[in-house]
């Protein structure tokens, strides 16, 4: 049993000659795109770098005092880089078409990387949220709107495939395990028709508006999806293809870090069954989703994370010990919901606020009030 920084030490010398391209690889290269790479990997059509000689210049970046370890569970995502770099597995992948496009005017959030494993197919990694309360609110925006990165996502494809030929893999975490299934099913169909695998790890699914296109349906055969015990963003919105359950070392909405999966030899560990709790937010959200039109919707997410962001938290490893603050913000706001609609909300907080671990004693006392007696 390891993680992935543990196989790439235990596995990364067997090549992909000797043995052929798998999941774990999907998950390694899907969380490769969480690496700030600008000034290091061409963007698209201005040529490319191998993986080895980005490491290098990436570590010679890294010395400018200017740079900071991100204080987010993908904090390890330089790491992944510089030990993909040390293995023949990956080492002398050829990395392009890198992008990293953020607009805070039109809450767009976009990056993606080309990534020409040894066997020549290229791997399109699109980037996820981190565990920011701002990334994750827009995983929750998914469920009333669209997201400027969807477009992004298809326009990446279409262009970075433009003159391609042969098979290709998507992949991504989180968000952009979202944005690799989305993707893949509008893009031009030359590019769709050469997709071979789509790895949604973590991913939220589609509105329901959108659920029945059948692009969808047709790409769903594609999709290797994994979600881990108390999955939280995973269990979010519709998804066609059904999910492998993951095993994690961490609690609650903490194993939404990729990190966290377990493996078993080359394979990831999984478990049968979604734990108590992702089974709980699953329960709570499927009834919100379904009893509270979008307009309602916008309403909550911008109250929810209104009140998260007023705790003091950034992070969602800083909400343990500001919930206190949180709830009573809750607490305040509930009244002015009709009696169905705010028992809809109140069990959505109490599956949300389930999901997060050490729970001081005073906020346990005001989670069950809040979810159990109604106040």
């Amino acid at each position: 049993m390891g993680n992935l920084l543990e196989y790439l030490d235990w596995r990364g010398d067997l090549t992909l000659d000797r043995i052929s391209f798998g999941e774990i690889d999907g998950l390694i290269l899907s969380c490769l795109s969480y690496v700030d790479l600008d000034n290091i990997v061409p963007g698209p059509g201005d040529g490319e770098i191998d993986l080895a000689s980005a490491a290098t210049m990436y570590q010679m970046w890294q010395g400018d005092p200017n740079v900071k370890r991100k204080k987010t569970f993908i904090s390890w995502a330089p790491e992944l880089l510089l030990k993909m770099a040390r293995t023949p597995r990956f080492a002398g992948t050829k990395l392009r078409s890198y992008v990293n496009k953020i607009d805070e005017v039109s809450e767009l959030q976009f990056s993606a990387i080309e990534a020409v494993t040894a066997d020549g197919i290229p791997f399109i990694s699109f980037r996820g949220t981190d565990d920011t309360l701002i990334g994750w609110k827009e995983d929750f925006n998914m469920s009333y709107c669209d997201v400027p990165a969807d477009r992004e996502a298809v326009a990446y494809l279409n262009r970075v495939q433009k003159e391609g030929f042969g098979p290709i893999r998507l992949g991504g975490h989180s968000k952009g395990g979202h944005l690799a299934v989305y993707a893949g099913a509008f893009c031009q169909p030359e590019v769709r028709s050469r997709i071979r695998a789509i790895y949604d790890l973590d991913g939220p699914g589609v509105r329901e508006s959108i659920y029945g296109l059948p692009e969808l349906g047709e790409t769903a055969h594609l999709v290797h999806r994994y979600i881990p015990e108390e999955s939280v963003i995973g269990m979010l919105l519709e998804h066609h293809a059904e999910p492998v359950i993951l095993k994690s070392d961490e609690y609650g909405i903490m194993q939404h870090n990729p990190l966290s999966w377990q493996l078993m030899g080359n394979r990831l560990e999984t478990s049968p069954s979604l734990g108590r709790a992702g089974t709980m937010f699953d329960a709570a959200f499927r009834q919100w989703i379904h009893g509270v039109d979008e307009g309602d919707r916008h309403i909550f997410i911008n109250d929810i994370f209104d009140m998260l962001e007023a705790s003091g938290a950034e992070n969602l490893s800083d909400l343990p010990a500001k919930l206190t603050r949180a709830l009573r913000e809750v607490l305040a706001r509930m009244d002015r919901f009709e009696p169905k609609t705010r028992e809809i909300y109140r069990q959505l907080w109490k599956s949300l606020f389930t999901q997060l671990t050490t729970l001081p004693p005073l906020v346990q006392e005001k989670l069950a009030a809040l979810t159990d007696k109604g106040e």
